[in-house]
């Protein structure tokens, strides 16, 4: 009796949902009007996982039924969707990881598209108020299941016939697509773009007998990588220059349309990058590792001064009004080349780590910045400010505070005590804001005034120009509305999330994305490589103590570099993992996802040769010698290649 009045509330619950999913726009925002002002995080998480559950259950009867024609109602959701195994009267699901769900399957099911609407809905709200920080809750497990190309491609030919909205299709709702179907979504289209660059040069050559290249290429030096980068993708940028200055003239005709086609044509090709004097070639390896020296240098704060220092060991722009590197009459538009190197990086489907808070990634995609991001940002400030709510007229009176702000300009005047000095520069907040005094009544708007500075007004200038440099490159409507600032700030922090990124003293989260069981995750997943033949030969985890011993140190040196709190980027998880890759990133979706190898060498007859590791990162390719004496040498091996400065490809 019990269980049928649990079913009778599911069954309702399940109406009511429906319901809201399906109500009018006004009924709707009045829902969600009243959900934001009264809901908290546990009522939403019990919402999402009813919901969850309720798509997880009709995706695996669509599964089990093979009927897909018509819904069945209600009975049909909340039948079983398990089988007794009469072996050991276990329940097993039927669910299968090798199972395609068809378009036809769920397009026309009408309660799949509610739970969907719904679970939109509640996305919605959780965007007002940030009930759940982790927006992973919103994925769906199932939609690894699904042709996401054919399901975008219908609904574009869908959307281009008619307006309605009565069919489902999961490229509606990308609040449940999880990063990694994303990511893989968007390198396919990525290099349909490229494939079609390439053909469009291909026959242009043909047509008019010259040699077109159907790559975008960079040359660069190692010792001047960063200057010749920001160089050679200057000089494509002249044409674009010329273009914006035509434009601003209202001068601009069909044959700087054509230019203009000519330029983006060049830069949406597939990138290929060239070390001067070394014979390697790139095959992903050469632009993951420059990408990755490319981003210390821009980054590098003492050196170059486009970024400055956080207290998270974040960066972020300097304020226009003392940078420095915003002066007119520059040669290149430095910040506008960051943003095309950004774009460029994901692109061309390449990560590495960028010291970058989420709130430059808010920013990037135009999302409104709450307090949250101030507090992130600026921590000290956020307490300044928060201390200030508080005081009386009294308290704010003495402190004589005005609608104003002190920066420190890079420019250096001259001083006669100690000959050189910076620059020290009052901006106003508001219109006369110098003699507006800060009290009890205007202080909310002083705190507003303060943030919006900071985090807007301040850096408008550099910010604008790396946003419209991204988006130069970035040119696929479909990536602004599939991927969420917090996904693309995964991508470019090591796979970690918003507040999971938050680094506590001198602790690294980055650990905590290769534990024991991450490693050992990774090791289970990566192919071992024998003769041309995978797990050939005792070449394997279970048979080879060359290869036991090379993931017991990963495992070991790791956990005694996050115990002895080293920086991320000298631990020896990192420094391997930069042999071998070229970059040294973790993925957004983990390191399982790795396509890693780990090749046989074999022993040199020689017993006093040297046994030291060789990488192809190109592959994500190492190889190691059949046997060495000890763990403890293997160790040494594996040291010594990883500790030199030894980036560079040439034929051994």
């Amino acid at each position: 009796m019990h269980e049928k009045i649990k079913l009778i509330v599911y069954k309702i619950l399940a109406r009511s949902m429906c319901f809201i999913a399906n109500c009018t726009e006004e009924k709707r925002a009045f829902l969600k009007s009243a959900l934001i002002n009264t809901g908290n995080e546990g009522a939403l998480k019990s919402y999402l996982e009813f919901n969850t559950v309720l798509i997880n259950h009709l995706f695996a009867k669509i599964i089990d039924s093979q009927q897909h024609s018509k819904p069945l109602g209600f009975d049909f959701i909340f039948e079983t969707s398990h089988k007794i195994d009469d072996k050991d009267n276990s329940i097993t699901n039927r669910k299968t990881t090798y199972y395609e769900i068809k378009l036809n399957s769920y397009m026309n099911n009408l309660f799949l598209l509610s739970f969907f609407k719904f679970s939109q809905f509640l996305y919605d709200i959780n965007k007002h108020r940030e009930f759940i920080s982790d927006k992973t809750y919103f994925y769906n497990v199932y939609v690894d299941f699904i042709d996401l190309k054919r399901d975008f491609d219908e609904m574009e030919r869908y959307k281009s016939v008619t307006k309605d909205n009565k069919q489902l299709f999961i490229s509606n709702f990308p609040h449940t697509i999880p990063i990694g179907c994303k990511l893989k979504f968007l390198e396919s289209r990525f290099k349909n773009t490229m494939s079609f660059k390439a053909e469009e040069s291909f026959i242009k050559s043909i047509n008019q007998k010259k040699v077109e290249d159907l790559y975008f290429h960079l040359s660069v030096n190692r010792s001047t990588i960063f200057e010749d980068t920001i160089r050679q993708i200057n000089d494509q940028l002249e044409v674009y220059r010329t273009l914006k200055f035509l434009k601003s003239e209202r001068q601009r005709d069909h044959t700087n349309d054509q230019f203009m086609k000519s330029i983006e044509m060049t830069m949406h090709k597939s990138l290929r990058v060239n070390f001067l004097g070394e014979p390697g070639l790139d095959a992903s390896g050469l632009k993951r590792e420059w990408f990755q020296k490319v981003i210390l240098e821009i980054f590098d704060t003492e050196k170059n001064g486009y970024f400055k220092s956080l207290d998270n060991r974040k960066c972020w722009l300097k304020e226009d009004e003392s940078n420095k590197h915003l002066t007119l009459g520059r040669d290149c538009d430095v910040y506008f080349i960051i943003g095309v190197i950004l774009g460029l990086s994901f692109y061309n489907c390449v990560s590495s780590y960028i010291p970058l808070p989420i709130t430059f990634y808010k920013k990037l995609l135009n999302v409104p910045l709450t307090i949250r991001d101030f507090r992130e940002v600026f921590p000290q400030e956020y307490l300044y400010l928060t201390k200030i709510n508080t005081m009386n007229d009294d308290e704010l009176r003495s402190m004589d505070l005005r609608f104003e702000v002190t920066i420190i300009s890079d420019d250096m005047v001259a001083n006669k005590e100690n000959g050189r000095m910076q620059m020290v520069k009052e901006v106003e907040l508001i219109p006369n804001g110098s003699n507006v005094v800060v009290n009890s009544t205007n202080k909310v708007a002083f705190i507003k005034c303060y943030m919006n500075y900071y985090l807007n007004s301040s850096v408008n200038a550099g910010f604008k120009r790396i946003q419209k440099g991204f988006k130069f490159i970035m040119t696929d409507y479909y990536f602004y509305e599939m991927m969420s600032y917090h996904e693309i700030y995964q991508y470019y922090n090591d796979g970690l999330m918003d507040n999971s990124a938050v680094q506590e003293g001198m602790y690294d989260a980055r650990y905590d994305l290769v534990k024991e069981h991450d490693i050992k995750l990774l090791s289970h997943v990566t192919k071992y490589m024998n003769d041309g033949k995978s797990n050939y030969d005792k070449w394997n985890e279970r048979e080879s103590m060359t290869i036991q011993w090379f993931w017991e140190l990963m495992i070991e040196k790791t956990e005694e570099d996050r115990k002895s709190m080293k920086r991320y980027e000298s631990c020896y998880f990192y420094k391997v993992m930069l042999f071998i890759t070229g970059n040294g990133t973790i993925p957004a979706c983990g390191l399982h996802v790795l396509e890693l190898k780990i090749t046989k060498l074999k022993t040199p007859k020689n017993k006093g040769a040297t046994l030291y590791p060789i990488a192809h990162t190109c592959f994500n390719e190492l190889c190691l010698y059949e046997h060495y004496g000890s763990k403890g040498v293997l160790y040494e091996s594996i040291k010594m290649s990883i500790s030199h400065e030894n980036m560079g490809y040439g034929f051994r």
